[in-house]
């Protein structure tokens, strides 16, 4: 077993290049809050205290505000690996573009990541200057003709988000969802009233989630539910990267914009069935929209989809051990509508028998390097 726990520092903060470096192991919570001291952010942050710079970078990483920051890998500008030979590597977007692109979103087949640099935003990410607008659903099929428009166009909006859970038994359950985007107003006096107090409940119940243990699997669920259904209306932007992405145990999938509401549907009826065969009620779904030059392979302009389905019982396991039913499935669709499957970085890094398919397109004409010995395992 490999621990970069003890990789954790941040090493070096450029003002004028607008950069931070730090090391893998650095918790995404702390370098956030050592940029707000002095006045920057990172564009994508984690609603997870327990997220660190490179799981993230190796799973991708999307938040709210990727549908104009991109992924967590759209703004790493450089780093430092370690290949499965010992060597101590450097690469970046204008030095080995193409070993870069391989390391990002590689779920640390390819090397270890060790150090750094990110993209940093000038600017408060407490201040609470961002609106929300909502569209309410109930039932699958309402919540996608609600979203889709806003999934593949979210116009000015600065970020947006969808939750939408479905739960009870074989001969009643019901279902609903909210999709929210955010925009830029004005500070207003009555706002920051109104902010405080959502906000309190809000993050109330988030903190009680996070301390619980996944003995309880199934109270943390509800209260993450609870918080991404009910955020508040006037919000800063750290408020909105807190809501509930990656808690639990799930599965991810991304796929492209026009493919979204086809998936989702053809996906969440087969997740649905794992849950129920392990007396799991509740199934929730998040939706992030996402414009990434990374997944376009330098096209920023096209639009993608995150989907990060969760249970209360450990939704990825449940699938991994059904290879020839739901798992099977699950492959079968995302082959039908270009989606790839990537883990959470909260998930365990049990080796699976699905197949998972790395988060970037590689390039034929440049195989990837040699996979981690056998029997190794990454500890972010």
């Amino acid at each position: 077993m490999l621990s970069l726990a003890s990789l954790e520092r941040i090493a070096a903060l450029d003002e004028g290049a607008r950069t931070v470096t730090v090391e893998a192991g650095a918790r995404l919570e702390s370098v956030d809050a050592y940029l707000l001291a002095r006045g920057f952010g990172l564009p994508i942050g984690s609603g997870d205290a327990r997220t660190t710079a490179g799981g993230w970078a190796s799973m991708g990483g999307a938040g709210p505000a990727s549908l104009r920051h991109g992924l967590f890998i759209d703004n790493v500008r450089e780093l430092e690996y370690v290949t499965w030979e010992g060597v101590l590597r450097r690469c970046g977007r204008a030095h080995e573009p193409r070993v870069f692109q391989r390391l990002l979103g590689g779920a640390g087949r390819y090397g270890v990541l060790v150090r750094l640099m990110l993209d940093i935003l000038p600017g408060d990410k407490r201040e609470p200057r961002l609106l929300r607008t909502s569209v309410s659903a109930r039932g699958l099929e309402d919540f996608v003709r609600g979203t889709l428009a806003r999934v593949q166009e979210p116009d000015d909006a600065r970020m947006a988000l969808g939750v939408y859970a479905e739960g009870g038994t074989a001969t009643r359950r019901w279902g609903w969802g909210r999709f929210s985007t955010y925009r830029d107003v004005p500070l207003r006096s009555l706002g920051l009233l109104t902010r405080a107090w959502t906000q309190g409940t809000w993050t109330g119940a988030r903190r009680i989630a996070g301390w619980g243990s996944r003995g309880v699997g199934r109270v943390r669920a509800g209260l993450w539910l609870v918080g991404g259904l009910l955020h508040p209306r006037l919000a800063s932007i750290h408020d909105v990267e807190q809501l509930p992405v990656g808690a639990c145990d799930g599965v991810g999938l991304l796929v492209p914009a026009e493919h979204y509401g086809e998936l989702l549907l053809a996906v969440f009826p087969l997740l649905r069935r794992a849950c129920a065969d392990q007396g799991d009620a509740v199934l929730r779904v998040t939706v992030l929209p996402v414009r990434s030059g990374m997944l376009g392979q330098g096209d920023s302009s096209r639009r993608y989809c995150e989907l990060v389905f969760q249970s209360g019982a450990g939704l990825a396991s449940q699938v991994a051990e059904r290879t020839a039913g739901v798992g099977a499935e699950l492959d079968v669709a995302c082959a039908r509508y270009e989606a790839r499957r990537f883990p959470e970085p909260t998930a365990p890094r049990e080796p699976s028998p699905l197949h998972e398919v790395d988060l970037l397109s590689r390039d034929a004409q440049h195989p990837p390097a040699p996979a981690a010995p056998r029997g190794l395992r990454l500890v972010d």
